[in-house]
């Protein structure tokens, strides 16, 4: 069917491609053999993807060549080489490429050029959604999405109401669009919730924020058409675990959501590491009509370290404090595939 849209875009223009494209997909959703997608959803906070040029009006100082990071050009395309390299490397576990990246902690639009345009992803039509927040840090969410396979229809940014400090709270980035396989319609919402700093029990309250923001949101497109089930898509780096009062929040929805990572044992493996302990705090959470997908952490042995005081592996991350280790991301992407 993709091959179908290639010929008719070639033969009669982008424009009326994309609108056919678009009708066609609708009325394949609406009829009883939309199965779903087959290529697989990827998520990651690919932790500090700073460009090297100082922003005068974020606190990006430490990522610029005399900053305390010593961030050169040279580290950057480094990083930004890795981060394709592992999102090519998908295909040799699950047989396909990612049609969509959700990818946290990325500093602003040019960064996410660099990685679609001048790496090999430019070979697999990949394109990104990025809008501009207020995070002090300037690190913000984004969206990767291949052309050929997704059409985005609507994007913005999710204000989420600060709780106890004074800084904003980081936006999320909302986005509808279908996939083109097989016409289903996808409410996207990619996260990064608020962090721990200054404690667990100071910060919760801006999670939950978080969390009752998409849960409203969720209800929100389900009201907005009762008769057909919507396909709700979240992803990101939640910084809780799984049945803390933040992710417990979301099963208020009206709209059942179910927690995919609820299935792990975080005794055994996470996406992050904390003093010789796994963590899972990069979670996916769907609607019920997205049912047949299952969530998995990837793991290749190139974006793992060996822990040495706890003989073990632990996610590659660029720096250690102010050491530059050469890695990529203290997280471990997640994987979303039918099951």
């Amino acid at each position: 069917m993709v091959s179908i849209f290639f010929r008719l875009r070639t033969i009669c223009g982008r424009s009326f491609y994309s609108t056919f494209a678009i009708l066609f997909s609708i009325l394949l959703s609406s009829g009883s053999f939309a199965q779903g997608w087959d290529s697989p959803v990827m998520c990651w906070n690919v932790e500090n993807y700073f460009d090297t040029y100082d922003d005068p009006d974020t606190a990006d100082d430490e990522f610029t060549p005399r900053g305390d990071k010593f961030w050169s050009k040279k580290r950057f395309l480094a990083k930004r080489n890795a981060i394709s390299k592992t999102i090519l490397s998908i295909k040799d576990t699950y047989g396909e490429y990612p049609f969509l990246v959700g990818l946290v902690e990325v500093e602003n639009s040019y960064v996410l050029k660099e990685l679609v345009n001048d790496t090999p992803l430019s070979k697999l039509d990949y394109r990104y959604i990025h809008k501009d927040s207020y995070d002090p840090r300037g690190i913000e969410c984004a969206l990767l999405y291949r052309e050929a396979h997704f059409t985005p229809l609507e994007v913005h940014n999710v204000e989420v109401e600060r709780v106890y400090y004074d800084k904003p709270l980081r936006h999320i980035l909302y986005v509808k669009g279908v996939e083109m396989g097989s016409g289903d319609t996808l409410h996207i919402f990619v996260n990064h919730w608020s962090s721990k700093l200054g404690g667990e029990k100071r910060s919760a309250p801006n999670r939950l924020a978080s969390a009752l923001k998409v849960v409203r949101m969720a209800d929100s497109i389900a009201f907005s058409n009762p008769d057909k089930e919507p396909n709700i898509l979240i992803m990101g780096d939640l910084n809780d675990i799984c049945h803390s009062e933040p992710l417990n929040a979301l099963k208020l929805a009206r709209t059942p959501l179910m927690i995919l990572s609820e299935r792990f044992d975080p005794r055994k493996e996470g996406t992050t590491k904390y003093q010789g302990e796994w963590e899972i705090i990069d979670h996916f959470v769907v609607s019920e009509s997205l049912s047949r997908y299952t969530m998995e952490i990837y793991a290749p042995e190139f974006l793992l370290q060996t822990e040495r005081k706890y003989l073990s592996k632990k996610p590659f991350r660029t720096y250690s404090g102010p050491k530059y280790l050469g890695g990529v991301s203290d997280h471990l992407p997640i994987v979303l595939h039918k099951k």
